[in-house]
């Protein structure tokens, strides 16, 4: 996400993937990386899979800074900047195992349970 980070715009991670993605590299989405990163959360998943191919792993976390803030700042989901409607988004569309990323350790609970709950909400888990 930082104005330096080797992969923060899709496009270039496109690039990369070009000469790379014969060596089979998985590729992890990071929801907190994109968003401070200035990527657009809506389309995200599809777009990721045009340039990669797959979606092996989703971080999913809340931001604490504003969209395109370039800081990778993690917060609680539903406690940062990131609508929770997209972070639920990504974790159906994505239909990859996810690791929530968020501050501590009580936060990662509830985090968990409502992620699920949303999840569920939207008919993707059984």
């Amino acid at each position: 996400g930082g104005e330096k980070a080797l992969g923060r715009r899709v496009e270039w991670i496109g690039r990369l993937w070009e000469e790379i993605g014969e060596f089979g590299p998985g590729f992890v989405l990071d929801t907190c990386h994109a968003w401070a990163g200035g990527e657009t959360l809506d389309e995200l998943v599809p777009r990721v899979l045009e340039a990669t191919g797959r979606i092996d792993l989703v971080h999913l976390n809340d931001s604490r800074d504003a969209f395109d803030s370039r800081r990778d700042r993690h917060a609680n989901l539903g406690a940062g900047e990131i609508p929770l409607d997209d972070l639920v988004r990504i974790v159906v569309e994505a239909d990859a195992p996810v690791v929530v990323e968020t501050p501590d350790l009580e936060g990662q609970k509830a985090d968990i349970n409502l992620i699920r709950s949303r999840w569920t909400d939207e008919g993707a888990v059984p």
